[in-house]
């Protein structure tokens, strides 16, 4: 327990550094966590599955790197997809002809899980839009905060279960303990951002986002747990002591800051 406090700390604590510090600093620790994350889904799955190919993931991370970075006209990520596609498609044709077709979406869908959610944060950075900094900040937050209690909460009162196929330990009192947390969460990180004068979204706003987030980071565990089960492993990693992975540490949150992102944009449409 307390290698993993003091591991969560560190890694706490060199994110902040890294999104602080400025935005050279900022946009590469992006990207390595996106390619360690990359690289843990990769190699855990091809234990499972030997004939998958592995250069998928990383050929998105650089496509959706410079995209955001040289502001290329964003249409050319859905072209880079198709291409990554395609190319994959002849990859199982003239070199890996004993691919089998589970292997070959499973090697094309390390683009969308982890990278693209992974990169959303780094789109994110780049494009520095309306309230960016409290887009990450919240659902982070929020997302700790419903953790936190949710365990608790599950702990103590847990009795009807969530997903017994997948995560046997999450109750249905622990989500609801947990979306209470992380509502108060985001109420905090609000209030943080309005008394130190930074911008910052009304009261309303953040009670929503941080509801999304708790939920969007729910279903990104969840999500995690389902692949771990699936490719039978226990951690995707051992990067971070006590944690396991990169991936087992940022897999709600990235479902939470996306989910975030995307519903402030879409409810810009109807405002």
């Amino acid at each position: 327990m307390k290698t993993r406090i003091i591991a969560g700390l560190a890694f706490v604590g060199l994110t902040a550094f890294c999104f602080l510090f400025g935005d050279i600093t900022r946009l590469a620790y992006i990207i390595f966590v996106a390619w360690v994350s990359c690289h843990e889904m990769v190699s855990q799955t091809k234990k499972a599955k030997k004939g998958i190919s592995v250069w998928q993931g990383y050929a998105f991370i650089i496509l959706f790197a410079l995209v955001d970075i040289f502001k290329i006209k964003f249409d050319f990520m859905f072209y880079g997809l198709l291409v990554i596609m395609m190319l994959s498609f002849v990859e199982k044709i003239l070199i890996k002809r004993n691919m089998t077709m589970e292997e070959l979406f499973i090697s094309m869908g390390v683009c969308l899980y982890p990278v693209a959610p992974i990169m959303m944060i780094f789109h994110i950075c780049c494009v520095k839009g309306m309230y960016w900094p409290i887009m990450i900040v919240l659902p982070f937050v929020a997302v700790v905060f419903n953790d936190s209690v949710a365990l608790v909460s599950g702990m103590l009162f847990g009795k009807h279960k969530m997903a017994p196929h997948i995560s046997p330990k999450k109750t249905i009192e622990g989500l609801i303990g947990g979306l209470i947390a992380g509502v108060i969460g985001g109420v905090f990180v609000y209030l943080l951002f309005f008394y130190c004068g930074w911008d910052t979204p009304n009261l309303a706003f953040c009670v929503v986002a941080a509801l999304v987030a708790s939920i969007a980071g729910v279903f990104g565990d969840l999500a995690a747990s389902a692949i771990k089960r699936d490719i039978n492993v226990k951690d995707f990693g051992k990067i971070i002591p006590g944690h396991g992975g990169m991936l087992d540490r940022i897999d709600s949150s990235m479902f939470a800051i996306a989910a975030v992102y995307i519903a402030f944009h879409v409810g810009e449409l109807f405002a």
